[in-house]
């Protein structure tokens, strides 16, 4: 049962993925973490050359070792966005300060309609140790 929610759920990620990849902001996501290539080909999706897939790029986080970036946690997607951005998209996020990066953890539960906060609580501990890293030079 765990396992079929859990591909279930990979399965809408995935979704919200694609759907998020042909809008305005596709460029700016630029890490996911929901399934290998197969997977996300048998949904007709097909990553831009410039995401990172399952491991997190240096880039993002260049005052972590290899090890310490293997160890942090990896939400479903990242998307990055400069500060103050309202409308379009930024192709190549690295050619911002990372100061003016606004970064979005996107992360998908399952819970019941009438009590999210337990799996809010849990998504919010889960990347807490990436958030503080990420805090040390983002927006």
């Amino acid at each position: 049962m765990v396992t079929e929610r859990h591909n279930i759920a990979s399965r809408l990620c995935r979704l919200i993925i694609k759907t998020l990849n042909e809008g305005d902001f596709g460029g700016n996501i630029i890490f996911t973490d929901i399934g290998s290539e197969t997977r996300m080909a048998q949904q007709s999706l097909v990553l831009p050359a410039h995401v990172a897939n399952r491991t997190l790029p240096q880039w993002l986080l260049p005052n972590l070792s290899a090890d310490e970036l293997r160890s942090c946690s990896r939400p479903d997607a990242i998307c990055i966005l400069p500060v103050g951005m309202k409308n379009g998209h930024q192709r190549d996020i690295q050619a911002v300060h990372p100061s003016r990066w606004d970064v979005n953890l996107i992360e998908t539960k399952y819970c019941d309609d009438t009590r999210p906060e337990q799996q809010l609580a849990r998504a919010t501990e889960q990347h807490n140790g990436l958030k503080h890293a990420l805090a040390q030079q983002c927006h």
